[in-house]
């Protein structure tokens, strides 16, 4: 049975003017992703655009987990998003324990897709 769905669209220019602009940048980096988050974006050609995804991430996984609940608390600083050997993202397992114990989910699906400027 599916619980949720979600679904974000993030400019990945947008987030490139973030991580240019030395004002949001920090605050931005350090109060949105972990620290495999930053240090996996470090590592790619276009961190904005791998950070652009992750963001959509983190706000497609709050939207589809808003429906399990009212009590439902998400802090996407905590919500990890990565990727398997083979590329493929996923959300790491103990960064949304909370939820899926306390809900019984055994699941969650994530797929990323980039578009010229836009990151879904």
């Amino acid at each position: 049975m599916i619980i949720g769905l979600g679904i974000d669209l993030v400019s990945i220019e947008r987030v490139r003017k973030y991580l240019n602009n030395d004002c949001l940048k920090n605050g931005f980096i350090h109060y949105t992703f972990t620290n495999k988050e930053i240090e996996a974006a470090n590592q790619k050609k276009d961190p904005a655009e791998y950070l652009a995804t992750r963001f959509a991430v983190k706000e497609a996984f709050f939207k589809a987990a808003s429906h399990i609940g009212n009590d439902i608390n998400i802090d996407i600083r905590k919500t990890e998003c990565l990727n398997h050997e083979n590329g493929s993202p996923y959300i790491t397992e103990q960064s949304i324990s909370y939820i899926t114990e306390q809900y019984h989910i055994s699941a969650i699906h994530v797929s990323i897709s980039t578009e010229d400027d836009y990151a879904l």
